[in-house]
């Protein structure tokens, strides 16, 4: 596999590993949030705390840890793949891969990032610039409009003055 296609795909695995990463994290909450709801409710209990409550929680205590697990692991493979990054270098075992080259990697990796983000914010601030272009001139238009209505009734309310005062 060439460095392009390496390059190419690493960012499709990072946001499948972040979105795997972000789930577990999830998935480690509702743990957290269920493990709080039953100590709490056995600490209203107190001493008559039925076996099965202490051992559910117990339990969700175990899937924590395990989730805790898997996000380390996913965090490490994340990192692994992101410090392996050289420029036409196929190795896929970091330690085979000096660190001088590594950083190097990974500062340019960095740098892509930087860069892409960059050209993002540019096509934004272009379109918001657009936007506030045609904004102005829609509102100048409008207020040709609105000013065309007060006129008219300010020279309607004159009209209306001066034939009562001909009356």
């Amino acid at each position: 596999m060439g460095s392009t296609t390496h390059r190419f795909l690493l960012p499709a695995v990072d946001a499948e590993t972040q979105s795997q990463i972000n789930d577990l994290v999830e998935l480690r909450d509702a743990h957290r949030r269920r493990k709080k709801h039953l100590e709490l409710h056995a600490a209203t209990i107190g001493m008559s705390t039925s076996p099965e409550l202490a051992i559910e929680i117990e339990d969700i205590e175990s899937r924590i840890e395990d989730v805790e697990k898997s996000i380390l692991r996913l965090r490490y493979q994340e990192a692994k793949m992101i410090a392996s990054i050289v420029p036409n270098n196929k190795t896929e075992n970091i330690t085979d891969v000096a660190l001088h080259d590594r950083v190097s990697a990974i500062g340019n990796y960095v740098l892509n990032v930087e860069s892409a983000v960059h050209k993002e914010m540019a096509a934004l601030l272009r379109i918001l610039d657009d936007n506030t272009v045609y904004d102005a001139k829609q509102r100048v238009s409008r207020q040709r409009k609105t000013d065309f209505i007060n006129y008219s009734i300010i020279i309607l309310l004159f009209l209306a003055l001066i034939v009562l005062l001909l009356k």
